[in-house]
């Protein structure tokens, strides 16, 4: 997790905090296949940030500064081992533009976008139809001239991870659905209440809300199905008798290895004791963990109103 001085280990359930490294951290990543903490560094408004790498194998842990020259601004951070698996860039309607940092032959750089569902129309231009806003095209020509800086130990921590898995094993299992009030899931009426199985736990996940506009949105809740009582996501240390769909909107969960425990936006929760710790950014879980899916696109605007996602510079 990244706090207000740099990034720190939490250990869940407990709580208890360690102290990794101390600077300025914008974004980080937990890449659980190498075993190491890849991050942005001395980020600022105006400054070009660092891409560091912590290893969390070696004997003594110093971060390693192995690209450079990223432009501020910069709000996803992704790592690519290959197999179609990457660390970061899962929601693609909360960011604007990433950094890539593409391990699976020489390491390079690139920029990934985001700009899906309804965060389209924040990155188009308003005053020219179909382009997008010009300092996103600066920001990606930017990226396309950063510099990898030590590709020696971007390999090495490739060829510890290549193989190794970053997500474990699960296929969610339907449940017999739960009483919601139908008018909640004014999209589909007939999904609300359908209830899933998580990787471990009496704990179920039900759609509890679903809306249509420009994109689709939905809504899920924990459940007891015992105490027939409902958890939101945000709060599962509370228990309700009907869930109550607030903002924020399922996109997905990235559950701990014991299944216990998920990331949500910056905060660790557990199922059973709440919220463990919040920070300002969420960088994983250090061993392979579980992916519960959430709402995607692969293209953003093809049905919403005609539209079609312009081309990145074009």
């Amino acid at each position: 997790m990244v706090d207000a001085e740099g990034i720190v280990s939490v250990e869940v359930p407990g709580g208890a905090v360690t102290r990794l490294y101390t600077g300025p951290v914008g974004l980080c990543r937990m890449d659980a296949r190498s075993d190491a903490v890849w991050f942005l560094a001395g980020v600022s408004e105006d400054a070009p940030a660092e891409l560091r790498v912590l290893d969390l194998r070696a004997a003594e842990r110093g971060a390693v500064v192995v690209a450079g020259g990223i432009p501020s601004g910069t709000d996803e951070l992704i790592i690519d081992h290959g197999r179609g698996e990457f660390t970061g860039g899962r929601t693609p309607m909360a960011f604007e533009l990433g950094v890539k940092v593409d391990l699976t032959a020489e390491p390079r750089l690139a920029a990934y976008m985001g700009c899906e569902g309804e965060a389209i129309f924040g990155c188009l231009d308003e005053s020219e139809e179909g382009a997008f806003r010009a300092d996103l095209v600066e920001r990606e020509a930017a990226l396309g001239r950063a510099k990898v800086l030590d590709a020696k130990t971007m390999k090495a921590l490739h060829e510890r991870g290549r193989d190794r898995p970053m997500f474990l094993a699960f296929e969610p299992e339907a449940r017999p659905a739960v009483s919601v009030e139908p008018a909640a899931c004014e999209a589909e009426p007939e999904s609300c209440g359908s209830a899933f199985t998580l990787p471990k736990g009496d704990r179920w996940l039900v759609v509890t809300g679903n809306s249509q506009g420009d994109f689709y949105h939905e809504w899920r809740h924990l459940y007891d199905p015992k105490t027939r009582e409902f958890s939101p996501l945000t709060d599962p240390k509370t228990r309700i008798p009907a869930p109550v769909n607030g903002d924020a909107e399922f996109y997905g969960l990235v559950l701990s290895s014991s299944g216990r425990a998920y990331l949500l936006g910056d905060e660790v929760h557990h199922v059973d004791r709440g919220k463990v710790f919040a920070g300002t950014d969420a960088c994983g879980w250090r061993q392979a963990g579980y992916l519960v899916p959430g709402i995607t696109w692969t293209a953003s605007l093809d049905s919403a109103e005609g539209l079609t996602q312009p081309p990145l510079g074009d």
